[in-house]
Parts: structure tokens; C-alpha cells; sequence
């Protein structure tokens, strides 16, 4: 891995089970970080595995850590863009250069309903050329594709739990790459702790 590649220390990952509120055919893991420079390397792993159409859930309160993960994950998809949160723009599209996909980073908060999150071209983005990271989702969980990765986000003192869950196949298929993406960061401080229901 290249210096620019870097984002810090990587997150320590949890070996206990996750929590149980995880629904039942999901496949999960849990991390913590300790640094938003941990918190960006997780999103750089991530983001060098996304592809278009892939659709990224991420929940958590103000001020959790949404964001700085997206930043990391505009970064490890190779995107130069300086990455700030789309709440009054409501959505921020990373152009790429020639003969690469786009990413796009969309935050709900501001949003009501589904039909309003339609209203401002949810389903277009959805639908684009490039992969989709979405703040704030649960809004728009009517009208959201029934695979997606979600990502929540609890703060406990000055870390940051994070869980990781998959739901469909290709969703699967990241989470596995993730996985083991993270097992190879020559950083990465012991395995990661999961759990298959």
C-alpha cells in the first residue's frame, strides 16, 4: 500500500458477537475505530471494492462519523474530490475522469417522505452509471433497492462502532472482499469479528 493510500491507523475490529437487534439472513460485521483517520481507512478499503450499482446505507447520529467514512470512500474509489456532507444540496455527484464511473453521495436528512426523496431524483441516482452512498436512508426505505450495504454508526465516548451488514447477494460479495481486504492491510491490527445468522 502507497503512502497516499494511507489513512492512518487502521480500526481495531471486534471478536464478540454483533448486536442482536441484526435481523435474521443478513451477514454482518462489527469494527470499531478510535480516530476519523481509522474511520477513512475503513472507507478506503471499501471504496477500492465498489462497483456501479452498488448501493451503500449509512445510519448514525450527527456528528457519528457519515461523512468521514464517505471521505474515505471517495478516496479509495480514486476520486480527487474534496468530500463535504450534501445536506443542503441535498446530493453531491464525484465526477470521474474519462472511461470511469461517477460516485454518488446523497444525504436525506432534510427529506420527509419517499415520495419527496423521489421528488429530488432518488431513483435516478439509484439507477445511474456509478456506485451510491446515501446518509440519512431511512426515510426512503419504501423506495430504496431491497439489496443494499448499511453501515450504522454508534459513538461510545470517543470511539465509533461500526456495523457492516449485507443484504443480497452481490451486497454478500462485497462484505466478503471487504473482509478480507481488511485482513491483508498490512496495518490491520489482529482479524475481524463477524457473524453469519
Amino acid at each position: 500500500m502507497g503512502p497516499d493510500d494511507r489513512f492512518g491507523e487502521p480500526p481495531a475490529a471486534r471478536s464478540e458477537p454483533g448486536p442482536a437487534e441484526s435481523p435474521p439472513g443478513q451477514e454482518c460485521l462489527w469494527l470499531t475505530t478510535t480516530t476519523p483517520a481509522q474511520t477513512q481507512h475503513v472507507g478506503a478499503v471499501l471504496g477500492r471494492l465498489l462497483a456501479p450499482g452498488d448501493v451503500i446505507l449509512l445510519q448514525g447520529p450527527l456528528g457519528a462519523g457519515k461523512t468521514c467514512l464517505t471521505q474515505g470512500i471517495v478516496r479509495g474509489f480514486g476520486l480527487p474530490a474534496r468530500v463535504t456532507s450534501p445536506s443542503f444540496t441535498l446530493a453531491n455527484v464525484y465526477e470521474a475522469p474519462p472511461g470511469r464511473c461517477p460516485l454518488y453521495h446523497l444525504d436525506l436528512w432534510r427529506i420527509k417522505s419517499a415520495p419527496e426523496a423521489l421528488g429530488i431524483g432518488l431513483d435516478e441516482y439509484l439507477d445511474g452509471s456509478g456506485p451510491c452512498v446515501i446518509e440519512w436512508p431511512e426515510v426512503a426505505a419504501d423506495v430504496l433497492p431491497r439489496e443494499y450495504l448499511r453501515i450504522r454508526f454508534e459513538i461510545v465516548g470517543e470511539t465509533r462502532r461500526l456495523e457492516i451488514c449485507a443484504i443480497g447477494t452481490r451486497p454478500r460479495a462485497l462484505l466478503e472482499q471487504f473482509r478480507t481486504a481488511l485482513g491483508e492491510s498490512a496495518e490491520m491490527i489482529g482479524g475481524s469479528g463477524a457473524a453469519r445468522d
